[in-house]
């Protein structure tokens, strides 16, 4: 994150979660469209590639310990291209600790989320990223039309949502993304966290989106 963006966003988010109300509802309006949610379990766990997760940690600036995602981008760099486009089509839609790459162009091209471009796949919803996702969806048009929605969201933002752990599981033509995701909207004065688990199917030079099962989001007021 931006140095001046700690000092803003984390203490509200420290006292959002230290002084939540917890409710169990429905997604926030902002939160993704989903398919229906389907009980689902992973191939084998053994098989499991840890790519994400979130750690306190300490920052040298505010000589304190904060809330921040690590991502293990030699694990990124070993995936099949077909494990890059499963976990690229999750990470187009969830945020990454996404922040621009200096100033923000006028068209906002030049966002760098750490997940996408971990995957060498550029800045967020450029035409590298979106080529490769198309690539491998050809043939799949319902994931085809959602590409075209591609977010531009930076971690500054007034309401976002970003992984807090991220894995992946590849079993023979399977390809499983399991998740969990926190988001926040500054001016509801709301956070809310959930775990999803998105199934895809591998064919020779693609990939198809087969199935999406969401927990029920834990929302909470601060």
């Amino acid at each position: 994150m931006t140095h001046w963006h700690n000092w803003l966003v984390l203490p509200c988010l420290i006292f959002a979660f230290a002084c939540s109300e917890t409710t169990h509802d429905s997604a926030p309006e902002e939160l993704p469209t989903s398919t229906p949610v389907v009980e689902t379990q992973a191939p084998n766990a053994q098989a499991g590639k840890a790519l994400l997760r979130r750690e306190r940690v300490f920052d040298s600036l505010l000589k304190d310990t904060i809330s921040a995602i690590q991502v293990d981008m030699a694990m990124l760099d070993q995936l099949s291209e077909a494990e890059k486009a499963a976990v690229g089509f999750v990470s187009t839609f969830v945020g990454s600790e996404c922040e621009w790459d200096g100033d923000a162009q006028e068209d906002m091209s030049n966002l760098k989320c750490q997940v996408i471009s971990g995957l060498g796949l550029g800045y967020q919803c450029s035409e590298q990223h979106l080529g490769f996702l198309r690539k491998w969806f050809a043939a799949d048009g319902p994931s085809l039309d959602q590409l075209e929605n591609c977010p531009i969201i930076p971690n500054t933002a007034t309401s976002f949502e970003s992984f807090d752990q991220l894995n992946l599981y590849t079993e023979a033509d399977t390809i499983v993304v399991e998740s969990k995701i926190s988001g926040v909207n500054m001016r509801l004065g709301e956070t809310w966290r959930y775990s999803q688990t998105d199934r895809f199917i591998r064919f020779e030079q693609s990939l198809e989106y087969y199935e999406q099962a969401r927990t029920e989001v834990v929302k909470e007021q601060f």
